[in-house]
């Protein structure tokens, strides 16, 4: 079969597929502003990570950040009976009330970090990294002394957007597929980014539903997302370039 090449549609028609195609890009990058601005608060902390993403498909049920630290043996210099002491507050039932009492004396919660853990977490400490983690006032520590519990998205609107998003993008990846095979593109390098592009967005998909059982497979909507939106992108951005690339001569 004899493909027509998109080189040799007229200008008008190559001006048309290029806006559309530049506007495809725009939309592409508006999403992935949408994905950080949606769900970067959904684990009630600052910033876009993998807990975000875990609350809003699995749900989030994790410890307090401050005890998590504790846990894992930071900071390495605190005393046992120091380390007991915020362990036992931050797992009781009365950490607002208990975090400066008097009755505590040197071993209330609020003597123990202001010795121990103010001179990294403060704003102007020269640890870049524990400065961005203060611990300076009651408002720094409420924010990581309890824990953190999110309900995934309901399972009404995860069936909406798979609705949404199974008949959008799948039609437009053919579409793009179908055009990069008239393309002047190796029919190889072509196969291989439909086939990236098809898994992709199969295994993303699919993860959404698979992640409300197991949190594992949040990871296998990172990378199905991932590897689609890489190959989804750079075919269009050929698509553009094979447009208006000279033609080779005879």
């Amino acid at each position: 079969m004899n493909w027509p090449r998109l080189r040799d549609l007229p200008a008008g028609a190559r001006i048309g597929l290029t806006g559309l195609l530049v506007t495809l890009l725009m939309g592409m990058a508006a999403s992935a502003m949408h994905v950080v601005w949606h769900y970067e608060k959904r684990d009630e902390k600052p910033g876009f990570t993998k807990d975000d993403v875990v609350s809003a498909y699995h749900g989030l049920d994790a410890p307090a950040t401050l005890l998590a630290a504790l846990a894992a043996g930071h900071p390495d210099n605190l005393k046992p009976d120091q380390r007991k002491v915020l362990t036992d507050w931050l797992g009781g039932n009365r950490v607002a009330e208990d975090y400066d009492s008097l009755d505590l004396g040197d071993l209330a919660p609020a003597e123990i970090i202001a010795t121990s853990c103010i001179s990294c977490h403060a704003r102007k400490s020269t640890d870049q990294v524990a400065s961005r983690l203060p611990l300076e006032t009651w408002e720094d520590i409420r924010k990581v002394a309890f824990p953190t519990k999110v309900e995934p998205v309901p399972i009404k609107i995860t069936a909406i957007s798979t609705h949404t998003h199974a008949l959008s993008l799948a039609s437009m990846s053919l579409v793009l597929s179908l055009l990069a095979f008239m393309s002047r593109l190796p029919r190889s390098f072509v196969s291989l980014l439909t086939l990236a592009a098809g898994v992709g967005l199969t295994v993303d998909i699919a993860s959404w539903w698979l992640a409300r059982l197991d949190p594992f497979f949040v990871n296998t909507i990172i990378a199905g997302g991932g590897i689609y939106s890489l190959s989804t992108t750079l075919l269009a951005i050929l698509l553009i370039l094979d447009l208006w690339f000279p033609k080779r001569s005879a």
